[in-house]
């Protein structure tokens, strides 16, 4: 269970004391021996060569304490570009699993009730009045992000427990953990646990886009009907919002518009601007997409084109689909990336 392996990791057992582990199967005490034993060789520099520092077996070893410890105790600097790669790749299941356990601390104060240094350990049932704004003090949050955070580690600690074991694994990272919960934080745990099974295996190894597809078309398969009423309360929120940069510019969003249409406008815009590109006008590509649709907005005449030449999609679907014998999931081309 997740508890128990935080618990396990975060109590240095076998740091201080490798020989305290009486309570465990002989196996669990000779692994965490060789990471003990592991652990002291590398900070008594026990791989350091005469010109370089070369790493143990980190792969071997569980996102904790242990590894935690030789990864603190690297020289960087005196390893080569092959061991600089698996430093950070142990560097990122140490994040992912610190991650994973702040989130479910996180979880946790949700049932706390507020007090002082002094106060008895106490848990509510259910979730405690402004336990986001806790969270928002301890982590000096807005109160938006806070409740956003609360709401991430409460269904990551409860539905999409699975997702959370395997961050605590060092294995998945926070984005791809965003990628679950906000595809399926709305969906009963029956079918949570069914996409999960076709999707989390993978997710390691996969991009957070590759994901993104993988649990989207999972959802349509298993809960169609699921899928179609997400896909219209998702419509339902569409709207158009701005904000200024840090550097006095400013960023135009449009949210939860259809696909289909979103692809044929971002189709039709770096078609204008590919156009005037072949004029030979200096902007560069994207420069011109963004002031291609800024003045469509706005309704001003793009200089030597014609405007609202449209932009097509291509959508593919099986015969029975077409025919509403089947609701078997459709596919158009994902928002082109420039």
């Amino acid at each position: 269970m997740i508890e128990h392996m935080f618990d396990h990791q975060g109590s240095g057992i076998g740091l201080l004391d490798p020989v305290g582990l009486s309570g465990e199967s002989s196996a669990a005490r000779d692994e965490d021996q060789l990471a003990y034993e592991l652990t002291c060789l590398e900070m008594a520099d026990g791989w350091v060569e005469p010109d370089r520092h070369v790493l143990p077996d980190l792969e071997t070893l569980p996102a904790g304490p242990f590894l935690a410890a030789i990864v603190g105790s690297v020289d960087r600097t005196r390893l080569n570009g092959y061991d600089v790669v698996r430093l950070m790749q142990a560097e990122a299941r140490l994040e992912n699993s610190a991650a994973a356990s702040k989130l479910a601390s996180v979880s946790e104060v949700a049932h706390c009730p507020p007090g002082n240094a002094d106060s008895s350990v106490e848990r509510s049932p259910g979730e405690i009045e402004y336990a986001s704004a806790e969270i928002a003090a301890g982590l000096t949050l807005t109160r938006r992000a806070a409740e956003r955070l609360l709401d991430r580690a409460l269904w990551l600690t409860s539905a999409g427990r699975r997702v959370l074991e395997v961050m605590a694994a060092g294995r998945v990272d926070q984005r791809k953990a965003d990628v679950f919960e906000a595809a399926l934080s709305h969906l009963d745990t029956e079918t949570v646990d069914t996409v999960l099974n076709a999707t989390l295996v993978d997710a390691p190894d996969s991009t957070t886009g590759q994901l993104r597809y993988r649990v989207s078309k999972q959802m349509m398969t298993v809960d169609p009907d699921g899928a179609r009423s997400s896909f219209q309360e998702g419509l339902e929120d569409r709207k158009v919002v701005g904000h200024s940069n840090p550097d006095f510019t400013g960023c135009l969003h449009i949210c939860s518009g259809h696909p289909i249409q979103v692809a044929a406008a971002l189709r039709n815009v770096d078609q204008l601007a590919r156009q005037l590109k072949d004029l030979d006008d200096d902007r560069t590509l994207d420069q011109i997409r963004t002031d291609v649709a800024l003045d469509l907005l706005q309704g001003k005449s793009i200089d030597r084109l014609q405007a609202g030449s449209g932009g097509s999609v291509h959508v593919k679907a099986t015969l029975e689909t077409l025919c509403g014998l089947a609701d078997h999931p459709v596919s158009w081309p994902a928002t082109p990336r420039w």
